[in-house]
């Protein structure tokens, strides 16, 4: 269990960091501020798109 929690944690520091780094080059920069990266991730997913998608948002 606690190695999935860290697993999770990792996750969303990369997702942060990816967001702050790529500069939300597939949305607004208002949309990128107010995102729900979660909802985002899982939308991505069930479009089957790949991780790398992360750094194109």
């Amino acid at each position: 269990m606690e190695m999935n929690f860290r697993n999770g944690w990792r996750s969303i520091g990369l997702l942060v960091a990816v967001s702050i780094a790529g500069g939300c080059a597939t949305m607004s920069e208002s949309e990128c501020i107010n995102a729900d990266w979660r909802e985002v991730g899982r939308n991505d997913g069930l479009e089957g798109r790949r991780q790398e998608q992360l750094a194109r948002h």
